[in-house]
């Protein structure tokens, strides 16, 4: 290869438009559609809209679980495309297990970012009422579902500032506070092993989780 033409392409790579390497977040993906595939009736197809500049690409993205009401793992995906384009909507597989299928469902979105770094983004699903979590006022999700040293609590801003409590499954009280971030860790390197609820008094929700 010609030093002119090394020189070239290094010339290119550093002048590419700036909105190439905009910075990528989940407030630019929601959750579009869902439906079942024609011909496999274990196979689900979830459509995930990219609103940014149509020069924008995220990088290898797919849905790697779908987890039902219960925290029980509903369906799983796996890299299906090299990307997707902004002001695109694009459909990602996922494949059903036995779990049983009860709503609301909770999609988690992975991509890799604009450092081809991946990043997660999680969704909701119900039929009858299909948001993103940054629209959605009556969800929340807890991940990962068994979990061992932490839980992530994924809100909106509703929740910001709301008590919240954790019982074991025989009622008694393991802990409390109140949501500091839309993305919040709670640790659980104090709790015992087996199943507790994470419980909204305000609202009255409640999820249960196991600790392993």
């Amino acid at each position: 290869m010609s030093k002119n033409l090394i020189f070239l392409l290094i010339l290119v790579m550093m002048t590419l438009p700036i909105k190439m390497r905009a910075q990528i977040s989940c407030s630019n993906l929601s959750l579009a559609g869902g439906y079942q595939d024609s011909i496999q009736q274990n196979s689900y197809w979830f459509s995930v809209q990219y609103q940014a500049d149509a020069n924008n690409l995220i990088n290898y993205p797919y849905i790697s679980t779908v987890l039902n009401c219960e925290g029980d793992t509903l369906a799983t995906g796996s890299m299906f495309y090299f990307g997707q384009l902004g002001q695109t909507t694009q459909d990602y597989p996922v494949f059903t297990n036995n779990a049983l299928w009860c709503e609301p469902l909770s999609i988690e979105f992975i991509y890799g970012n604009e450092l081809m770094v991946n990043d997660t983004c999680y969704f909701t699903f119900e039929t009858a009422n299909l948001n993103s979590l940054s629209s959605n006022k009556t969800s929340f999700v807890i991940v990962p579902n068994p979990a061992h040293n932490y839980l992530q609590i994924l809100t909106n801003e509703t929740y910001l500032n709301q008590p919240f409590e954790v019982y074991s499954i025989d009622g008694t009280l393991a802990t409390r506070g109140s949501v500091e971030s839309t993305f919040m860790n709670l640790s659980l390197a104090s709790f015992k092993a087996g199943m507790y609820f994470f419980y909204f008094p305000w609202s009255s929700e409640r999820k249960p989780f196991v600790k392993f």
